[in-house]
């Protein structure tokens, strides 16, 4: 059975344990599933459509798995103090946490949740906060790849702006 369901969320907040502030992330992924209770799938689903197709499908189950996806990421990676550094370390653990969480809602509709995977989580650069955040990462990158700290880079940039006002 394919996994050829893309699922997204929406903008998420949480509280990076690294950096010490409010993060807003975005995460991707995969599922698939497969219908092991027709007739539970037919009442619950179906009804009088005559086709349903992946896409009616995806549609439908967009609330729900966007809030089930977001709650569940938020939980894990909040218990387990999982910070924006390292989160991609996680996304098979993580998978398999939201496959386990989310399994019964299928169920109940008439499907088994064959797998479930996160391919990414990323800060949100869509957000003023998120294109903020990745700004100060960059330029932490870049400090300590230059051996200086922020101190010091505070320091060059009036040098520079100091240098600047005297070439006028």
């Amino acid at each position: 059975m394919p996994l050829n369901l893309d699922w997204t969320t929406d903008s998420m907040m949480y509280h990076d344990p690294d950096y010490q502030t409010m993060v807003p992330l975005l995460s991707k992924g995969r599922y698939g599933i497969k219908i092991v209770d027709a007739e539970r799938f037919l009442i619950k689903l179906v009804g009088t459509t005559t086709t349903f197709t992946s896409r009616q499908l995806s549609d439908n189950f967009y609330g729900a798995t966007v809030s089930k996806t977001k709650s569940t990421i938020l939980q894990f990676i909040i218990s387990n103090k999982i910070g924006i550094k390292t989160i991609s370390a996680f996304l098979d653990t993580l998978s398999e946490y939201l496959r386990l969480s989310i399994a019964n809602f299928w169920e109940d509709y008439g499907f088994q949740l064959i797998g479930f995977y996160i391919t990414t989580i990323e800060v949100d650069s869509n957000t003023d906060a998120g294109k903020m955040i990745l700004k100060a990462m960059s330029q932490q990158s870049a400090q300590i790849i230059g051996g200086y700290t922020w101190q010091q880079s505070q320091v060059f940039e009036l040098g520079d702006k100091a240098l600047d006002s005297r070439q006028r």
